[in-house]
């Protein structure tokens, strides 16, 4: 106990603020239940499990492990299963967030395997953190399986609010991966009807928004996700979690990098990086130096894009999730926007650029989506693929090819590719023929 407190960090010390410096934990509150277990004969299962569960919102991610892991082997037959089932979900969370997925993975299975009756728990909501912790290593690593699929489809009967919401803003990035973008709207719209009232522990607050704005993100909904990023930023800063800090940067940096806000881009990405190198966070550091790689390409600093997309790679090739992924192609296209044809090692996409689409109808727009960010449709534009459709958006937008490949994150090369496709389906062979199509459909829609 007294080295755990001894590792307790001292409000306000650490990791920058997006806004102004998040406290940490209070010491005093910290001593006063150390004096509970040693004097009071408190019960250092829940005792331990609230400490390690501090350390890790203070951004002291591999303390917090530690004690939680500490409670969670110490844990009697007859310890209270809600204080255990915390313990598990908090060590699961920390783990993750450290980038050791599989060990995530298997101390939430290690617990469900040892409930004596898991239909009972489920009912009364404990254990749904933990098929949400499943749900979130299986989303980061892009696998899957039968624990989060089952629960992912019983998401809208889940009695909590905060589970419920969380569910549905995963479901809606996996129906988005299926170009399913309809149908993950509707779920995304469900949420955030559902946010708008929700009265819950400010921890499971943050990490509601947190899900809630990267969806909105992902299907475009740059104004809502904005605001969620935000409000959860505050209520980090209000309550001292600095732990969910740089994926938040991020995605914030994210939604204004695409408005073209560059510097407000760059102070989030200067932001996350700084916080997820305190806390030594592989899979965060690399989020946002992927970010910086992006924001440097835009502002026309190409070498240091490169230097930032490198870093990115190094960090996330282990962990094969999908911010490795989002690295690798952030590199791709620093690369040829520096002009650089080799590298020390070789450079592996984890995807082939400008796939060869099938010659099909594309799914339909989502009704929902603000009108900038949608699909360009109609007409012609009906026999374009999804991916050529978004080009030719931005390409009646104004947008350059270089600009387009930095808010795609695909190489120029790509997009010379995409763009030859869609002179030959329209039979056209300007920029400002496709404009034309573009605004006569937007005209019609």
């Amino acid at each position: 106990m007294e080295r755990a407190l001894a590792q307790v960090p001292v409000a306000g010390e650490g990791l920058p603020s997006a806004r102004r410096p998040v406290r940490g934990p209070r010491p005093t509150l910290l001593t006063e239940l150390a004096d509970w277990v040693t004097h009071d004969g408190g019960d250092p299962v829940r005792i331990t499990t609230t400490l390690g569960r501090t350390l890790a919102v203070a951004g002291r991610l591999e303390d917090g492990h530690r004690l939680l892991r500490t409670a969670i082997d110490s844990a009697r037959a007859d310890a209270p299963p809600e204080v255990v089932v915390e313990a598990v979900e908090w060590c699961s969370r920390t783990l993750r967030l450290l980038g050791r997925y599989a060990a995530a993975y298997e101390v939430v299975q290690a617990r469900l395997a040892r409930c004596p009756s898991p239909d009972r728990e489920r009912d009364g909501g404990a254990l749904n953190g933990l098929y949400l912790e499943l749900s979130t290593v299986a989303l980061a690593t892009g696998l899957g399986g039968p624990a989060w699929e089952a629960r992912s489809a019983s998401c809208p009967t889940l009695a909590d609010p905060a589970t419920r919401i969380q569910s549905l803003c995963q479901g809606a990035l996996r129906l988005l991966a299926l170009r399913r973008a309809d149908e993950a709207l509707a779920l995304v719209r469900t949420a955030q009807r559902s946010a708008s009232v929700l009265s819950c522990d400010p921890s499971r607050r943050l990490e509601t928004l947190y899900w809630l704005a990267e969806a909105e993100r992902s299907l475009g909904l740059d104004d809502d996700a904005a605001g969620h990023f935000t409000q959860a930023l505050r209520l980090g800063d209000d309550c001292g979690y600095a732990y969910s800090h740089p994926y938040l940067e991020v995605g914030l940096g994210r939604v204004h990098l695409r408005r073209g806000d560059v510097h407000r881009a760059a102070a989030c990405a200067q932001r996350a990086e700084a916080a997820a190198d305190g806390m030594a966070s592989a899979p965060m550091l690399a989020a946002a130096l992927a970010l910086t790689s992006q924001v440097r390409l835009v502002a026309g600093d190409a070498v240091a894009a490169l230097e930032a997309a490198e870093r990115a790679v190094q960090l996330s090739d282990p962990l094969r999730d999908n911010w490795s992924r989002h690295a690798r192609r952030c590199l791709e296209v620093a690369r040829n926007a520096a002009g650089v044809t080799s590298f020390r090692q070789p450079l592996v996409l984890v995807e082939p650029e400008a796939p060869q689409e099938p010659e099909q109808e594309p799914a339909p727009v989502p009704a929902g989506l603000p009108r900038q960010a949608a699909p360009v449709g109609g007409g012609l534009l009906n026999t374009l693929s999804a991916r050529e459709r978004e080009i030719a958006a931005l390409v009646s937008a104004g947008r350059t090819n270089q600009q387009i490949a930095t808010a795609l994150v695909l190489s120029p090369k790509t997009v010379e590719t995409y763009l030859a496709r869609i002179f030959k389906k329209l039979d056209i062979t300007s920029r400002s023929s496709i404009a034309h199509l573009v605004g006569l459909a937007g005209a019609t829609a």
